[in-house]
């Protein structure tokens, strides 16, 4: 059986010169704030905070504006949390240093200062970043939201139930393992998927609230 998803793959330099690691984090944020869905939503005549949820997003950008167009808003969401991990990477920083950028991209989506700190909901930024950083924890992860979806037909309570076990898997993780690199995996795991589930928290009432009402 294997043991739990290590950051193999990233070489620990150990020694982040610390003008590099806050540089990392400002263009993590700053790239992950460009609000691609928005900007393609726009290119199609659609406000995405004016139509369906509101929500500056893939999801929203799929349902309004068609899936092909979705898609590439997934995409280059999921891009924002990949870049200032592997921009981190080549400029010589450490696994906490790619962590550290990393997180500040999903932090900008949902976040943005080109959208008054308006953004989205941090779940394909995340998959990005995940998917450089830890691949079969991302893969897991994916495997969790498609289930979710198949049974539920809600993507965003599949979105929070991933959220939920990346924040299971992170503390799994903390418990179990103690190199450096699997440590700094687990906290990002724990506070993205906290960051995550607040941000769903409006499809968290709909959703009970619907379901009391069916129950009555």
């Amino acid at each position: 059986m294997c043991g739990p998803p290590t950051l193999a793959a990233i070489p620990d330099l150990s020694n982040t010169a610390p003008a590099l690691l806050w540089l990392g984090v400002a263009a993590g944020f700053v790239s992950g704030s460009i609000p691609f869905a928005y900007l393609l939503g726009r290119l199609r005549g659609v406000d995405l905070r004016k139509v369906g949820s509101g929500n500056v997003g893939a999801t929203n950008l799929a349902r309004s504006a068609g899936l092909p167009i979705g898609i590439l808003g997934f995409l280059l969401d999921a891009a924002k949390g990949a870049a200032p991990a592997l921009g981190s990477r080549y400029a010589g920083g450490d696994a906490g240093a790619q962590i550290l950028a990393a997180g500040a991209a999903v932090l900008g989506h949902c976040y943005s200062p080109f959208l008054r700190f308006r953004g989205g909901k941090g779940v394909a930024t995340m998959a990005g970043a995940l998917a450089f950083l830890s691949p079969w924890v991302c893969a897991a992860l994916v495997a969790v939201w498609g289930v979710s979806v198949a049974a539920l037909r809600n993507v965003g309570i599949a979105s929070s139930i991933t959220a939920l076990s990346a924040l299971g898997l992170g503390g799994g993780i903390l418990v179990v393992r103690s190199a450096a690199a699997d440590v700094a995996l687990a906290l990002l795991l724990i506070g993205l998927s906290l960051l995550v589930i607040l941000r769903h928290r409006g499809n968290l009432r709909r959703y009970f609230a619907k379901r009391a009402e069916e129950g009555r």
